[in-house]
């Protein structure tokens, strides 16, 4: 979903509303951050520094409370729509393809805001879980790199997959997974990684947000 429908991290636009919404929960993230986003640039440790964010952010809360703070984060969000990639969904569904929208925003934001894209039809739609923790929630499996082909088989999708779509490294699994894969970028290629296991891989050059 993200970079690949829609521009931007939604997740962590979730969390910084969330942080945003009372100065001690921006204190402490302040201070927090430079352990926080050093886990969250390696792979094997980017869910614990995902959670430590998201666990500030909604630390006090209520799971009613949680879903009305995502109602209100989602009112006043404005998504960047990617329109090509878009319109290539929308044809897909068209013809009777079943469509599955993984990601790794959590589970409750992405369902409201691909039902924001306002499609025709209803494509499932798989995102990370959380759980409860100490008074607040953490992530508790995270719809990234391998994870997301766990998640999705938790939801019944198994590969292999007719096409895939995707604009993150993190994503290769799935992309390779798939008998046609797509790269979504704003650069005229493919990494170097990506085309190294894909070389048939589609690319689809984008405008920046």
């Amino acid at each position: 979903m993200d970079g690949t429908l829609v521009h931007g991290d939604s997740g962590a636009e979730l969390i910084r509303y969330l942080i945003g919404c009372q100065w001690w929960r921006r204190v402490l993230a302040t201070v927090i951050a430079p352990v926080g986003f050093s886990l969250m640039a390696i792979g094997a440790t980017r869910r614990v520094g995902v959670s430590i964010f998201f666990w500030i952010a909604t630390v006090g809360l209520s799971e009613l409370s949680l879903e009305l703070a995502i109602d209100a984060f989602v009112k006043s969000h404005r998504a960047h729509r990617i329109e090509p990639t878009i319109a290539a969904l929308q044809s897909s569904m068209d013809t009777g393809f079943e469509a599955v929208i993984a990601t790794g925003a959590f589970q409750a934001l992405a369902e409201r805001l691909v039902a924001g894209l306002q499609l025709r039809g209803a494509p499932r739609v798989v995102g990370s879980t959380i759980r409860r923790f100490a008074g607040g929630f953490v992530a508790n499996i995270q719809a990234n790199g391998p994870s997301k082909l766990r998640r999705l088989a938790e939801c019944g999708v198994h590969p292999p997959f007719r096409c895939a779509w995707s604009d993150s490294r993190s994503d290769l699994p799935l992309l390779c997974a798939a008998d046609e894969a797509h790269w979504v970028t704003i650069h005229d290629r493919a990494p170097r990684e990506v085309q190294a296991r894909l070389p048939g891989v589609i690319v689809h050059t984008i405008s920046p947000s």
